[in-house]
């Protein structure tokens, strides 16, 4: 009997993306949305073309959503990629699309050493670029249908010194009408990166970035809604009378408005509201250390930070303003008192942390690799409701003191995360 030896090497499955491939894409679009085009068994969608409307973007990978993938940005967690995330922030708003160098999506589960509390989905890294090394600029211009337009800058500064230093500083504004119904959307970002050079056996990276964000929500349709009323159905501002009829409807009846019977349900009457928006603002700042211990040994760092804010709006037809006075419908068909209210939450949170990696080369090609994550955070939700007026809405842009609160009700989340991984990859050898 004779025994053969032979290896096995155990490669991570990952797809990439490059910057290349981003560029066919037109300019500012969700980096979800191209992984989404170039990705098999990855599915995107959203409510606008620049897939910017996070309460509508939706990501599926092999049949998971993206509140069980997780993501990074230069070894910075964060968190899942939905509205409201309370560990992190969504690709769109944690740097200017045109600043990400590429992307790479895990085909299975996350890797331990993938900094992540929902990987099971799979794990996504994007990379921002680097400053180049030879002074320059970039200044694109894009339009589009419904005033569309998006500017992007960016200056490079070159390498400065004899040590290496260089840095870049971007912009980007986006704007554009909703395509249908009454509303906007704009988002404002600035990013700016330093990479200092520490010898031949390491660097330090300094990022950050802000991003501001103002927007008019499409409303979510059933497939019912869609299909009899139309592609172009949304909410009903401007109409005000029409948005009290029909949320008297749904909160004092079990019927629909004349001429709707046997086309909506009474559950759809209650989904048409007056309207829905959000403001979104974010910084995020982080400092990345890498450096070669030996020949062997390798040491990754990333501190971070990140503060972010937001006031979600939008009209609650089951709740009546009570100064309005009591609600009836008048003969001639419309209401008496306001039977709607403006639900308003406003949230606030604070992430601070770091990230440590060690990766050791390891005899008969075996690369180990350990490390430990921790985070602390600190989320508050406070969810309000605000009268609207007898003739008019009072929108989530223009709350005042002479506002009158209805209900209130708040939610303080202070997570704390702690994780350790060990992983050992690379040759089997059989003898």
């Amino acid at each position: 009997m004779t025994v053969e030896g032979g290896r096995i090497v155990a490669h991570g499955a990952n797809n990439a993306v490059t910057r290349q491939v981003m560029d066919r894409f037109i300019q500012g679009t969700n980096p979800m949305q191209i992984l989404a085009a170039t990705t098999p068994g990855a599915y995107f969608a959203s409510s606008d073309a620049f897939g910017l409307d996070t309460p509508s973007n939706t990501l599926f990978l092999r049949g998971f959503n993206q509140t069980q993938i997780g993501a990074t940005l230069d070894g910075m967690p964060l968190g899942e990629q939905s509205v409201m995330n309370i560990l992190g922030i969504a690709i769109t708003q944690a740097v200017v699309q045109d600043d990400v160098a590429g992307m790479t999506v895990s085909q299975g589960a996350g890797a331990l050493d993938a900094f992540s509390t929902q990987a099971l989905g799979g794990a996504i890294s994007y990379v921002t670029s680097n400053p180049k090394d030879q002074a320059g600029g970039k200044v694109s211009q894009a339009f589009g249908s419904y005033a569309a337009f998006r500017t992007y800058a960016r200056v490079d500064s070159g390498i400065l010194n004899s040590t290496g230093t260089k840095f870049y500083a971007s912009f980007a504004r986006t704007d554009s009408n909703l395509w249908k119904g009454q509303g906007y959307q704009n988002e404002l970002q600035a990013d700016t990166k330093l990479v200092q050079p520490i010898g031949d056996r390491g660097k330090i990276t300094a990022f950050f970035s802000y991003g501001n964000f103002a927007q008019g929500n499409y409303l979510s349709l059933t497939k019912n809604m869609w299909k009899k009323m139309g592609r172009n159905t949304t909410y009903l501002k401007p109409d005000y009378e029409k948005a009290k009829l029909w949320s008297y409807y749904s909160q004092y009846t079990n019927i629909v408005p004349p001429g709707y019977e046997g086309v909506l349900s009474n559950d759809e009457i209650g989904d048409y509201a007056w309207d829905g928006s959000q403001i979104q603002r974010t910084y995020i700042s982080s400092v990345n250390g890498h450096f070669d211990l030996s020949n062997h040994i390798t040491s990754d760092t990333v501190a971070f930070s990140n503060v972010m804010s937001a006031r979600y709006g939008g009209t609650n037809n089951y709740v009546t303003s009570p100064s309005g006075g009591p609600v009836s419908l008048n003969p001639d068909g419309t209401v008496l008192g306001v039977p709607m209210a403006l639900s308003m939450a406003s949230s606030n949170g604070r992430r601070i942390g770091f990230t440590q990696k060690f990766g050791i080369e390891a005899p008969y090609g075996n690369h180990i690799t350990f490390g430990t994550w921790y985070e602390n955070n600190r989320y508050i939700y406070d969810a309000r409701l605000y009268e609207d007026g007898v003739n008019e809405a009072i929108t989530g842009f223009r709350i005042s003191n002479h506002t009158k609160h209805i209900h209130g009700l708040m939610m303080l989340s202070i997570p704390i995360l702690f994780n350790f991984f060990f992983r050992i990859t690379g040759l089997l050898y059989l003898a």
